[in-house]
């Protein structure tokens, strides 16, 4: 229903505003849903990060055997 063709239009208003808060909470909602998504795909690669500097490490560590010999 058009707000302005609405026999009553402080009820057709009050439904606009119903409608744009569940739209906007909604949007919220999605944003933070990406958002802890997000967070976690970053916690994700910290542990890949760190398990292939100890990888690196434990090579380096592994060469250096070598090198002294």
């Amino acid at each position: 229903m058009h707000l302005l063709q609405a026999s009553d239009k402080r009820h057709a208003l009050e439904e606009t505003k119903n409608y744009t808060t569940q739209s906007l909470a909604s949007v919220a909602y999605q944003i933070n849903m990406l958002a802890t998504n997000f967070l976690h795909l970053l916690d994700l690669q910290t542990v890949q990060i760190s398990d292939m500097e100890s990888n690196i490490n434990h090579l380096s560590q592994v060469c250096l055997l070598f090198v002294d010999v």
